[in-house]
């Protein structure tokens, strides 16, 4: 065997020569050298450990990289190496590790796997020097599946990009739409649509800058911060791809994207999350709705104030009308209550009903909107008293007014003047989510039971934030979230985590409600599993004409 020698002689063994000359050449774009096994157990480890992460490397050895990182972290790092195990190069990932000093520090993570040494990978670590944003809490608001920021965090970080760092004229934001959405939610089993949502989370993670800096705006709807160098069509070529792995059909989704510009000329915070808010809250799912936005921050901010004057016009003058939808009893299909809806005029420039309230709540107008519904409502009642004496109605309450005090002083003054409302007008808690304080929300929510004004708390899921809430906010109805009513009936024990559900708000007297109704299967799925009322499509669309759901519905029997 032929030996190399160095220069001064000495023999060497030319596999250790490779060896060395390879973790050399690793060290040229790296700071630390980890090899994995299968496990994520470090097997070897090279480098400045013990000055970057206080760890001295005769200690790491035996250790799993998990313990390493930050737990907020750990989610990411397995889908990294889920990446790898699929034959993807991991390519300067951002990714937090923990110091013993109790502190933590971002590197860059590259690497691969190699199936043929034993399932190992090999990663390289160097300081993340590039352009990033500012690390967010751990206890920020995020999708729990996707494990993604939540719209309002996500406009924060942007915001504070835009004004706080001197990389703007490199960054992008795109919005990201995936039309059909829900449709192919209804044909994935539970554990594939999980999947979908955790790798599709990764894959934004990964574009993203400081690799956080995406977002779960709604159901389809997604956004990504980055800057100009992310190939956007490779993108969307990965997203599209993993929706047809996922699809039983194969059919999977087409993708459609919109880019803005973030350059210089946004003036403030404020200013660039107004921009921003309006940009999101008008991200329809459809090709028309995003080309609006392949436009220049700058051009945005004036849109978004021109749309921010005409939402503080809606509010004040009440210009907008209040549709009916029944919710109704699931065995006897009478009417229980009508949801006061909002309907808007074209002319403000919005596209929805949605879009309106997804952009009263992102600019703050909300609350102002919810106290203009709510008289709206009241006034509806008091010219329909005689003719409908039995009707009660319930109007949203969002979770950012139940947080204003001049909101809850002015629900207090409305009720106090019209004590007839007793027994006829309810409260929907919506995005509870944005309580901050739940003790003081309680002790409001139980000024209003003693006034005769039933609360429903909304949207309520499987997460453990939602039994938070239900523990805190003692209230008289919960209202189960139709995509868990739909889960539930695809998913193999949802019937009985359905039941369960259902159970424990019997034992402690709160009624429960299913949306979304719209088979006749659906309807005996929630009936088997307990659930008291229903609303849906299956007992009629909103209408402003209560009379109209008797002619049209067989279904719905008259309150009594």
């Amino acid at each position: 065997m032929t030996l190399s020698s160095d220069f001064h002689g000495k023999a060497l063994d030319p596999i250790r020569l490779d060896r060395d000359r390879f973790v050399a050449l690793a060290f040229s774009a790296a700071e630390i050298l980890f090899e994995l096994a299968s496990d994520g157990c470090i097997a070897y480890a090279a480098g400045a450990t013990e000055s970057l992460l206080k760890r001295p490397l005769h200690k790491i050895i035996g250790v799993s990289i998990f313990e390493l990182t930050v737990p907020s972290e750990r989610a990411v790092l397995r889908e990294l190496m889920a990446n790898a195990r699929r034959g993807r190069r991991i390519d300067s990932a951002p990714l937090l590790f923990a110091t013993t000093e109790g502190g933590s520090a971002c590197f860059s993570v590259s690497g691969y796997q190699l199936p043929d040494l034993n399932g190992h990978y090999f990663f390289s670590l160097r300081r993340h020097t590039g352009k990033t944003l500012p690390r967010r809490p751990a206890d920020i608001a995020r999708d729990e599946v996707s494990g993604l920021p939540c719209d309002r965090d996500f406009v924060d970080m942007v915001a504070h990009h835009l004004t706080e760092t001197s990389h703007k004229d490199d960054t992008q934001l795109t919005l990201i739409t995936l039309p059909g959405f829900e449709c192919l939610q209804k044909r994935l089993v539970e554990t594939a649509e999980h999947h979908l949502f955790a790798v599709l989370g990764e894959h934004l993670r990964q574009a993203s800058l400081g690799g956080d800096a995406a977002a779960r705006l709604s159901t389809g709807r997604f956004s990504v911060l980055h800057d100009r160098e992310l190939d956007l069509s490779r993108l969307e070529e990965d997203i599209a791809n993993l929706t047809r792995e996922v699809d039983p059909l194969k059919r999977g989704l087409d993708i459609e994207t919109s880019t803005i510009t973030l350059e210089n000329d946004a003036t403030d915070a404020a200013q660039a999350a107004q921009a921003i808010s309006y940009a999101i809250s008008h991200c329809g799912a459809s090709k028309r709705s995003l080309e609006k936005f392949r436009a220049s921050i700058s051009l945005l901010a004036q849109e978004a104030i021109e749309a921010a004057n005409n939402m503080q016009k809606i509010v004040a003058e009440a210009d907008f009308d209040i549709v009916f939808q029944p919710i109704v009893n699931a065995r006897t299909s009478v009417v229980h209550h009508y949801e006061a809806l909002a309907r808007f005029s074209d002319s403000y420039g919005f596209g929805s009903a949605y879009e309106h309230i997804a952009f009263a709540e992102a600019t703050g107008v909300i609350t102002d909107f919810d106290l203009a519904m709510a008289r709206k409502a009241v006034d509806w009642l008091r010219q329909k008293t005689t003719m409908n004496s039995n009707v009660s109605i319930a109007v949203n309450l969002s979770g950012q007014s139940i947080n204003s005090t001049p909101y809850l002083a002015s629900i207090d003054r409305l009720l106090s003047e019209n004590p007839w409302l007793r027994g006829r007008l309810l409260f929907e808690i919506t995005e509870s989510s944005r309580i901050t304080e739940l003790v003081s929300a309680n002790n409001f929510i139980q000024r209003l039971r003693q006034q005769g004004i039933k609360v429903c708390l909304d949207d309520f899921g499987a997460g453990a934030a939602n039994f938070q809430y239900l523990a805190t906010l003692e209230v008289d109805i919960v209202k189960i979230d139709g995509l868990a009513i739909h889960n539930a009936q695809k998913a193999h024990k949802g019937k009985a985590f359905l039941k369960a559900l259902v159970g424990l708000c019997h034992e402690i007297g709160v009624i429960t409600v299913a949306e979304m109704i719209e088979s006749d299967a659906l309807l005996s799925f929630v009936r088997e599993c307990g659930v008291h009322l229903v609303q849906g499509y299956l007992f009629g669309q909103p209408s402003p004409d209560i009379a109209a759901f008797k002619r049209k519905s067989p279904l719905l029997k008259a309150r009594a």
